[in-house]
């Protein structure tokens, strides 16, 4: 997706797959909200710092982001947490 794409439709929810340095073997989902982070609009490639757990926060490796339909605030019963 480029920032065209994104930047053109505020409908939407952006999410953002995640690669941690974790042992299981998946990417890991994140809302990204569009005026109210402080920095950029993460792209494929960026190093993100994202919750982990409890209080830990870990970097991770953008390898995705996608505009989704609606207002999601969880995926498949999980809550979306901020990058």
């Amino acid at each position: 997706m480029s920032r065209d794409t994104a930047a053109g439709g505020n409908a939407g929810t952006l999410l953002v797959e995640v690669a941690l340095p974790v042992p299981l073997p998946r990417n890991f989902t994140y809302i990204y909200e569009e005026g109210d982070s402080d920095g950029p609009r993460p792209e494929v490639g960026d190093l993100v710092v994202v919750p982990f757990g409890r209080r830990r926060e870990v970097i991770g490796l953008v390898v995705a982001v996608r505009r989704e339909p609606g207002n999601l605030t969880e995926i498949d019963g999980n809550k979306l947490r901020k990058v």
